[in-house]
Formats: structure tokens, sequence, C-alpha cells
């Protein structure tokens, strides 16, 4: 099994504007801030899956955390025994559903989460363990917080092994012991010092992000029918693995001529991801293309600088694919020949001011061609509107 080393999985950033916590640990393979390959981003997921499995094989219910760990998450449960159900939570109002459970994830810029499930406490009581996926934990106040939710609204939990799973922990060893005090046991790819980076990013001078310029690039939309499902709800693991295999080989076929010896990136959009990324395996493992890197729009206001040694060294503020009237951020993006786009949000008005905002800042670093991909219930509902 492979051995992950601190400097590929950590680099040092500046939040923008955070009075919570300044700094921001940057994941260089996961494909969220820092563009990526998605084969290597997969594979740095995949690695933690298999580490879990080893550890934990009774695990049937994996549950990630939004955004960052939103594929992590799939990843980590599409390594696991046959039957795993896989869930993860949201920030988004349109996937409440009336049993939707609330919890806080209290250093971020956006506190409130939801697990959004109408079979919550059956999920649970099936469930022979449980692990709860982020990329990373310092503290481990969120997992708490959901744990402690999740008994108060349905309780389910008593006796069940649970894990905390992380590509890194920086939990100490008296919080380590805490945890196993409680029935919560760790497993990571990385374990680190619980350090505080505060002076460590202090010295860096940073600005926000930018507005796009004006202008923009036409965006071709194939229609590709397949639907990967919405993880937001729970769903087995495997069928969704498939479906996202399934689509992706759809799109392929629909986009191959236009990418064929072409650098190419696929952008995921917030907690949307895991589906972009086997896209762009699939991609990358075709050998059509002279490139394909991997990264996804973020609602994290990240500083930006050009210093030696700083990852974010550009970015730009869109209006959110999934509502006009907030920011997401997109970051270091590459000289591209073509940006494929692949976006679950069900508000089409969004997701054209979204792509307005977007292909602006695509034209901006040298792209030249927009590929737009959505959820197949969401093409159907444009064409049949």
């Amino acid at each position: 099994m492979r051995e992950y080393r601190e400097q590929e999985l950590l680099v040092l950033a500046k939040r923008y504007r955070n009075n919570k916590r300044n700094y921001l640990l940057v994941d260089p393979l996961q494909g969220k801030h820092i563009p990526v390959s998605p084969g290597k981003a997969l594979e740095m997921m995949s690695a933690l899956g298999d580490r879990l499995a080893q550890m934990a094989p009774e695990i049937d219910l994996v549950i990630g955390f939004a955004e960052t760990a939103t594929a992590v998450g799939a990843a980590v449960a599409a390594r696991l025994p046959e039957g795993c159900r896989y869930i993860h939570t949201t920030r988004e109002e349109f996937a409440r559903v009336a049993g939707s459970i609330a919890f806080q994830e209290e250093h971020s810029h956006a506190t409130d989460q939801f697990l959004c499930a109408d079979d919550a406490g059956e999920m649970l009581t099936r469930a022979r363990g449980i692990a709860f996926v982020d990329d990373e934990i310092s503290t481990g106040k969120t997992l708490l917080n959901i744990i402690q939710a999740l008994r108060d609204a349905c309780g389910g939990l008593e006796g069940k092994p649970i894990v905390a799973a992380s590509i890194i922990n920086r939990l100490d060893s008296d919080r380590i012991a805490a945890f196993e005090a409680r029935g919560i046991r760790c497993c990571s790819l990385l374990h680190l010092p619980l350090t505080d980076y505060t002076q460590a990013v202090e010295r860096y001078e940073i600005r926000g992000a930018d507005c796009p310029p004006p202008g923009g690039l036409e965006v071709w939309q194939p229609s590709v029918r397949a639907e990967t499902g919405d993880p937001r709800h729970g769903l087995p693991v495997q069928a969704y693995l498939s479906q996202c295999e399934r689509r992706s080989a759809q799109v392929l076929d629909a986009i191959r001529s236009a990418i064929r010896g072409k650098a190419v990136t696929v952008l995921g959009t917030e907690e949307y991801m895991y589906p972009g990324l086997v896209l762009g395996r699939q991609i990358e493992e075709a050998g059509l293309c002279m490139r394909v890197d991997f990264h996804a729009t973020t609602r994290s206001p990240i500083g930006i600088c050009t210093d030696a040694g700083y990852p974010i060294r550009s970015g730009y503020r869109l209006r959110s694919f999934y509502d006009s009237n907030r920011c997401t951020y997109i970051y270091d993006l590459l000289p591209t020949d073509v940006a494929i786009v692949a976006t679950d949000s069900p508000d089409r008005e969004a997701v054209d001011a979204a792509m307005q905002d977007l292909a602006a800042a695509l034209r901006e670093t040298g792209c030249r061609e927009i590929i737009l991909i959505r959820e197949g219930h969401h093409v159907r509902n444009i064409q049949e509107g």
C-alpha cells in the first residue's frame, strides 16, 4: 500500500477575510483548489479507501463531508465491500428534505450543514459500521457535532463501529484517546502534529479573487441522458460508481472529436466533484489528449499571492452555479484548449449566469472551447421546458 508524504498532501494557503482560522491546508492531489491529474487524485482517495477496508471491513455506510470531501467519500466508499452505501452532507437548500439533520462546521466560512435523508434512522440502524470521511481532521469538532446531531435525531449509532477517515489527521494523542473512549477509531493517509500555522502564513500579502473581465465564449451542451444519482440523499455506492462510469463513457463518445489532441480541463462545481473526476480519468485513460487536469469551483474565499511556494496564484469570483445571489471561486486555472464543466445544479438561470462568469475567466486564461455537462434529469427538464 502506497505511503504518502507531507509534501505531497499539504501546502499552506491563507484564508481571505476569515477571522476564525487564517490558514487553509491545501492538498495538491485532491482536485479541489489546484489542478491535478484526475487519475492521481482518485488514486490517492482510493488509497484511503483501501486503508479503511483493511482496518474496518465491517463498514457499510460512509458519510462524506461537503464540500471538499464529497469526492473523497465516494472514492473511499467505492473501495469497501459490496453493499456499502454512501451519503454526503450538503449546504444546499434545494437538497433539504423534511427529515434533514442540521449540524455545525464551526471554523468554516459557511457553518451550516445538513444530512438530507428521509430514512436516516433506518439507514443508521441497518448499518453494521459507519465511516465519516473528511479531507482533514484537526480538532474533531465537526465530527462530534454530526454524531451528536444524529444521536439526538434518530439514534442508531449505539454499539456500532465508527471510524473517522481522513486524508490528513492532526489529532493529538489526548484527542485520539478521547475519540477511542467514545468508540471512534481513526484512519488516515498521513498523521501530522496539530500545528497552528497562523504565523506561517502571516507573512503573505494576499488579495481577493478577481471579477472576470467582460466577454466570454460560446458553450456547447451535448445531450447526454445517463444520470448518476444524488449522493446527498444516500445511494448504493457501487451503483453510483457504475452510473458515473456509464455517463462518462457517453460524454466521451459525444465529445471525442472535439478534444482529440488538445489540452483539456474538467471542472466540477462545489459539492459536485466525483462524476467529473471519473469523467476526467476516462478521458485521461483514453489517451486522446495532450493533457487532462481536474479541479472545481469552491465556496472558499482564499487569498491570492504570487510569492514562491504559495499555492493559490490566481483566482476569479463567480456567481454560484447553485444560487446567483452568492459567490463561488475558481483558482489557478491553467491555459487549456477545452474546458468541460460538470454540474448538477437544478437552477437553470443560476447555471447560465455562472457560465457567463466562468466563460469570461476561461477566455482570459486562454481557453478556446467550453463544454457544459449537466445531470441527465436536468438536461431533460431544459429540453422539455
